[in-house]
């Protein structure tokens, strides 16, 4: 599957994030901020009627491996 076929809503992309930078000792940014990075990385953001959307990236499903297509 190409990766530009992946989307993944906003918030569950920042839910994800914050818990890991937090876990990793990182100082966490504002899902604003987030967002802006996500987009300054390619991601296109997308409005769609369950959401906002980042085209081009998703999460992967738990208990995945490394490595992995999901």
């Amino acid at each position: 599957m190409a990766a530009d076929s992946f989307s993944g809503k906003a918030r569950q992309l920042y839910e994800c994030y914050r818990p890991w930078a937090e876990g990793a000792g990182e100082n966490t940014i504002t899902e604003t901020l987030f967002g802006r990075r996500l987009k300054d990385r390619g991601f296109d953001k997308e409005h769609r009627r369950h959401g906002t959307v980042y085209a081009g990236i998703a999460l992967r499903a738990q208990g995945g491996v490394a490595g992995e297509e999901v």
